[in-house]
């Protein structure tokens, strides 16, 4: 189970940006010889899961829960403002129709993650369900793994000008299987448009 250094990298940026104490707490528990590995590392490079999920713990432990969902979708958003992105996600052909960024989301998983299973996106009336397959045992149960994917989902949505709601169904959790349901409204500047 692997992750590009990238990935991880922009976390790490992310701890950097955080008030002093929180800044220290969550590299303290990271630890310093983990964190300059990470930095030190050429982005394309894979890094193992572990070291993500210790340093989404880290968040998790440091900020809470609400909060490090939250955080998880302002890098997904400014993942997508990133020059690279921006003129999709700016663009009419997303905006109000997350549902077509949506369905990019199991290309990023295999850019971003090594042999932790696989993502298949379904429509339904009104939203998307995302299923996570085959989640190895390392990640089946991780609080901040499940909680940083419905962050990045709902930072998706709301880069495409929509309001998130996100249900989980992790009744088959322990065998490798997530459902997660994502519904949105349009923002009130969208729905005028239409």
């Amino acid at each position: 189970m692997r992750v590009r250094a990238s990935y991880i990298q922009t976390f790490l940026g992310w701890i950097d940006e955080l008030p002093e104490p929180e800044r220290d707490q969550a590299r303290n528990l990271i630890g310093a010889q983990r964190w300059e590995r990470i930095c030190d590392a050429s982005p394309l490079a894979w890094l193992s899961m572990r070291d993500q999920l210790d340093v989404d713990a880290a968040l998790l432990a440091t900020l809470g829960p609400d909060e490090y969902r939250r955080g998880c979708g302002r890098l997904a958003q400014q993942l997508l403002d990133r020059p690279l992105f921006a003129p999709i996600t700016r663009g009419r052909l997303v905006q109000g129709h997350p549902e077509r960024l949506l369905h990019r989301f199991p290309l990023a998983w295999t850019l971003a993650l090594r042999d932790m299973g696989t993502v298949m996106v379904e429509d339904t009336e009104g939203g998307v369900v995302v299923e996570l397959r085959d989640l190895p045992t390392l990640a089946r149960h991780d609080e901040g793994f499940l909680l940083g994917v419905i962050g990045t989902l709902e930072g998706i949505t709301a880069a495409c000008g929509a309001e998130p709601e996100v249900v989980v169904d992790d009744s088959r959790r322990g065998l490798g299987l997530l459902r997660l349901a994502l519904r949105w409204r349009l923002t009130s500047h969208l729905s005028s448009m239409k």
